[in-house]
């Protein structure tokens, strides 16, 4: 949807702009495959990469932990 609002900005007024938009709700209701598969995408690169940022995160947690051990053996990470 961001990139058809973008799309429609870039675009002169006036009768391309309804083009436009007449061919985007066609693609829409004659091929909603399509605008799945679009979709599903979009979610799937979002969803890999909120993992990517916790596995960096829990990365960093243990970095610290083990050089707060090896600073003071006796020492527990909270958490």
């Amino acid at each position: 949807m961001q990139l058809l609002i973008q799309l429609m900005h870039q675009i002169p007024a006036g009768w391309p702009r309804w083009t436009i938009l007449i061919a985007t709700a066609v693609v829409y209701f004659l091929f909603p495959g399509l605008v799945n598969k679009i979709t599903r995408n979009r979610l799937e690169n979002q969803l890999v990469t909120e993992i990517t940022q916790y596995l960096q995160m829990k990365k960093l947690f243990f970095e610290v932990e083990a050089l707060k051990k090896e600073k003071d053996p006796g020492f527990s990470f909270p958490g």
